[in-house]
């Protein structure tokens, strides 16, 4: 079961619903990894920008 990062909503299928995402990487020594919702994925855009125009 996977949640929404932002939210805590869950699902429990293998793949990723509609509408929802995943991103994950590392900056620097700092590892990240995000899962959103379709209401969060604004949020979850913003905090990705903010993470790479850094």
């Amino acid at each position: 079961m996977k949640k929404c990062s932002f939210c805590k909503q869950k699902y429990t299928s293998e793949n990723l619903p509609e509408g929802w995402g995943k991103a994950s990487g590392k900056v620097g020594i700092k590892e990240f990894a995000l899962v959103f919702c379709p209401a969060h994925r604004k949020e979850a855009e913003e905090k990705l920008d903010l993470i790479f125009s850094a």
